[in-house]
């Protein structure tokens, strides 16, 4: 059917999608009647599609990026597409899935944009925060009367936690950064003070005391 009539028509799209080659003909008609007329074709590439997925570790440095390529339409021919990923601090790679350091603790953007071999781009962005390990420094002083006193001294940065938990094995659980407790038994014992993250990145440190 008729795509159109003028001198120029803009925004021809394809009734099959892209990636479609289809066949067109001009027809050139004059005052007179008199025509002529010419056929050409036009190739259609498709938009490639490539979504940014961002994970990170509980190291306090490492981003993981991952993509899976589709296509808007039916896929061209040649897929290979060249990848340019920003990851937000100045550096870039020319990869979709690949592992990124960083220097500093904090929230970075990552865009990643495709382009397809006949110069079709299309780009994704992500959001992500790099969290530090927190520091865990416990503290265990041992008193007259078996009484115990316990601290943590933490350092954390950007990180966050929901519940921080003393465990004493044979003793108790305490959820309390700082507290006392009387031992029924003297002896050795091993503390370990746990968090667990916001960010679901937990935390232990372990130290042992004597009663």
């Amino acid at each position: 059917g008729s795509v159109g009539t003028g001198d120029s028509l803009i925004n021809v799209t394809s009734p099959n999608g892209a990636y479609a080659n289809l066949n067109y003909w001009v027809t050139l008609t004059t005052n007179n009647g008199c025509t002529v007329s010419d056929t050409f074709s036009i190739t259609y590439q498709p938009f490639p599609i490539a979504p940014l997925t961002v994970s990170t570790p509980c190291d306090g440095t490492t981003a993981q990026f991952a993509s899976q390529l589709s296509w808007n339409s039916t896929p061209p021919p040649n897929t290979n597409c060249v990848y340019t990923l920003d990851f937000g601090d100045g550096q870039n790679a020319n990869a979709a899935n690949t592992t990124h350091g960083y220097d500093t603790t904090g929230v970075y953007t990552a865009v990643l944009t495709v382009t397809s071999p006949w110069g079709c781009t299309t780009s994704d962005t992500a959001t992500f925060t790099i969290t530090a390990v927190p520091g865990i420094n416990p503290n265990v002083e041992a008193t007259c009367g078996q009484l115990g006193i316990f601290n943590v001294e933490l350092t954390l940065d950007n990180y966050t936690y929901d519940v921080l938990t003393w465990n004493i094995p044979g003793v108790g659980v305490f959820n309390a950064t700082n507290f006392e407790h009387t031992f029924v038994n003297p002896g050795d014992y091993i503390a370990s003070v746990a968090l667990e993250g916001s960010n679901n990145c937990d935390y232990t440190a372990n130290i042992p005391f004597t009663i």
